[in-house]
């Protein structure tokens, strides 16, 4: 069944009706002010024509496209460089949903497009069965983007055409005109909450203490451009040739700011760095762009001010490491949004820096959207469709009391239908540090996924996503161990191949996806309870293990190793998801499982090891301790010869390597586990450095005492 057979069909007109129609439309969006969508479906040339009609209109276009169609058309930005569009805006942004659809490429589309301007989505004669690219695997049709498409109608400033087969049966299938009148923003100049911020820069300055400032808002309220005008700001009260480093993901979403920049402080860029001059000509000071990894290496007296765009795109601990090594730092970062909701930034990031006390710290807050106008038909279709402000509501007191919380709990499986998902929808973004359109269109779209909800007296209370993975075939096998990845098989896949973990190829497991508590519950075991129920229904049904993947911090490891998960796989790189290394977690549920991870821990305690001056170099010590203390209880003991303590640490870097396994190894009742754990974390940081502090030497000499009289 296509598309159109789900949408009421208005009358039949010709090709140059149509077209015309559509032209209209666009020219009472330019002047209401209001943004629009459009949705064109049936012959892609007469879509195209329309496209290439509008964008004479408009005097340009914005094409995104999917990564197989880019490379028809080397003009268009694909999935893979959205980044490189954010901070551009244009009139006319057209995205393709003709062979797949991205859910993050919706949202960014429909943040580029200015006031009075138009977003296009052509389906082409496909007719909306098509995968999304969080389904790909799965195949056409995709539940999301039917969902997507037939939502397009219920936009206020929305019309939507068919040409049909052959481009003569055209089609006007709605048009909504519910157009809100408002006048665009002209010219640059700088709102009055953008004046504020810049006021700030100042202020840090010249200031002589430790700043930071956070700066949050909504998408298209100028946070970039602000970034921009604030340098220039700061350069001009600071002098003294001030240096500034801006830090994003990529160099093309902060272009925009580097333009203002350049605008307030009449400096020209190239080869991403802008020389700031005074009224002279004469230089006052420099804007660099540099990527995280490089800011974090470079002397921490060099810049004066260090700032980072969209903060919530990295990690936590970077991100305290960055205030921790500068003077005067700057954060910026979206709410809600394509780039991911900030909920997460705002609750684990801005309040460990002001607890912290080593900066004056200051939030400010840029409301007023810029690149259109309040009230806009476009921005609430696609906060509304992709749910990217879902606001989490408080639970009832009831539910909260001090009573026992079982009672009145429902732990349910959920459709995936995105009424039921919404409800539960806002504890996801809640509870996890990035949350963005593609993470709806899994849940929507991968059928074979299970998802579990959990009320708590009528009101949702968790949240359970669910994957089930393995076995893996013997060509399967084959693909991983030369080096290649398998779709819907992360754990099998890394424990097979990087670790070595054979048997646990012939084995079916649960993978939990995501797993989420609202924050009025939090720390009174409903994630473990969630957990149990998981862990029981795995078992009933015959999988021999429940696993877990995860960006490696201390709470969330702490969480899985208190229910009982084994750590058996620290990644050699940083996850692009959450801008830290991720480790794997599992459970054991049969004994074929159990086996295997007894036969392989000595072996992956090594790999900890050994790698803890190389590739786990940065990774923090007492991450690497308790993630081998926990795995060194399913390791039998390791004997071990102690070197001469009298000899320098340094002089047997091989033997404090075996020292690592056969201290998780060998277990000792009547050594306290705070205390083992303290004199493992000393023994990794000495790996680490190459030296140790008098603390850390001493804790490592208690460490080789104890292996001496096991």
């Amino acid at each position: 069944m296509g598309l159109t057979d789900d949408l009421k069909l208005g009358n039949q007109s010709g090709c140059a009706e149509l077209m015309e129609a559509v032209l209209r439309f666009a020219e009472k969006l330019r002047s209401s002010g209001s943004r629009g969508l459009l949705l064109t479906m049936g012959e892609e040339s007469m879509e195209e024509k329309v496209i290439l009609r509008l964008a004479d209109y408009y005097g340009g276009l914005i094409r995104i496209v999917s990564p197989t169609e880019a490379g028809q058309d080397k003009s268009s930005l694909s999935w893979v460089s959205l980044d490189k569009g954010l901070g551009k805006g244009g009139l006319l942004v057209a995205v393709s949903c003709r062979t797949a659809l991205d859910a993050n490429s919706v949202g960014a589309a429909s943040g580029m497009v200015m006031s009075g301007g138009l977003m296009v989505l052509y389906a082409g004669r496909r007719r909306g069965e098509v995968p999304s690219s969080e389904s790909l695997r799965v195949g056409p049709p995709s539940p999301f983007v039917k969902y997507v498409l037939h939502s397009a109608a219920r936009c206020g400033a929305s019309m939507g055409v068919d040409f049909g087969g052959d481009g003569n049966d055209c089609r006007i299938l709605w048009q909504n005109q519910e157009m809100v009148y408002g006048k665009p923003r002209e010219g640059r100049e700088p709102t009055e909450e953008q004046r504020a911020v810049i006021s700030r820069f100042e202020e840090t300055a010249i200031s002589k203490g430790k700043f930071a400032l956070v700066i949050t808002g909504g998408r298209g309220t100028g946070k970039s451009s602000a970034l921009g005008m604030g340098a220039a700001r700061f350069l001009a009260s600071h002098g003294c040739l001030s240096k500034v480093y801006l830090v994003s993901r990529d160099f093309g979403s902060v272009r925009s700011g580097f333009e203002f920049f350049c605008e307030a402080s009449g400096a020209s860029w190239a080869d991403r760095m802008a020389i700031a001059c005074d009224r002279n000509g004469g230089p006052i000071g420099e804007l660099r762009w540099l990527p995280m990894e490089a800011v974090l290496r470079i002397p921490a007296e060099l810049p004066d001010l260090v700032m980072v765009d969209e903060a919530a795109e990295f990690p936590v601990e970077q991100l305290l490491a960055l205030a921790r090594r500068f003077k005067k730092v700057v954060f910026s970062t979206t709410v809600h949004g394509y780039e991911g909701s900030g909920k997460g930034f705002q609750k684990r990031f801005f309040s460990t820096l002001s607890r912290e006390g080593r900066h004056e710290v200051h939030h400010l807050s840029l409301e007023t959207p810029i690149r259109y106008i309040a009230g806009d038909p476009l921005e609430r279709w696609a906060s509304e469709t992709l749910l990217m402000d879902a606001k989490l509501s408080p639970l009832s007191a009831v539910a909260t009391s001090s009573g026992e919380l079982c009672q009145g709990c429902s732990f349910e499986q959920i459709p995936h239908d995105v009424v039921a998902i919404s409800e539960f929808y806002p504890l996801l973004a809640e509870a996890h540090y990035r949350n963005e359109p593609n993470d709806l269109a899994a849940l929507i779209d991968l059928l074979d996924h299970r998802l579990y909800g959990l009320k708590l007296s009528g009101q949702p209370a968790g949240f359970v996503q669910l994957s089930p993975e393995g076995p893996l075939s013997k060509a399967e096998v084959a693909i991983v161990l030369a080096g290649g990845e398998l779709s819907g098989n992360m754990i099998p896949d890394k424990l097979v191949s990087r670790v070595g973990m054979a048997r646990l190829a012939d084995l079916r497991g649960i993978r939990v996806v995501r797993i989420a508590v609202h924050p009025d519950l939090q720390g009174r075991g409903l994630g473990s309870r969630m957990l149990a129920d998981v862990e029981t229904m795995a078992a009933r049904e015959g999988y021999g293990w429940v696993g877990a993947s995860f960006s490696l911090d201390r709470p969330t490891l702490s969480f899985w190793l208190k229910n009982d998960y084994v750590p058996l796989y620290i990644s050699w790189k940083r996850v692009s998801s959450g801008g830290s290394q991720s480790v794997i977690v599992l459970k054991p549920l049969s004994r074929e499982a159990l086996e295997d991870i007894k036969a392989s821990s000595e072996r992956i305690l090594g790999q900890w090891a050994a790698g803890s001056s190389s590739i786990y170099r940065e990774l923090e010590p007492g991450l690497l301790a308790a993630c081998s203390l926990s795995l060194g209880r399913y390791a039998s003991p390791k004997t071990f010869k102690v070197p001469s303590l009298g000899l320098p640490l340094e002089s047997d870097i091989y033997g404090l390597v075996q020292a690592v396994i056969a201290y998780a190894t060998c277990p000792r009742a009547e050594v306290a586990s705070a205390e083992r754990q303290r004199r493992l974390e000393a023994l990794f940081s000495f790996l680490q450095k190459g030296d140790a502090s008098r603390t850390d030497r001493r804790l490592v000499l208690g460490l080789l005492e104890e292996l001496k009289s096991c």
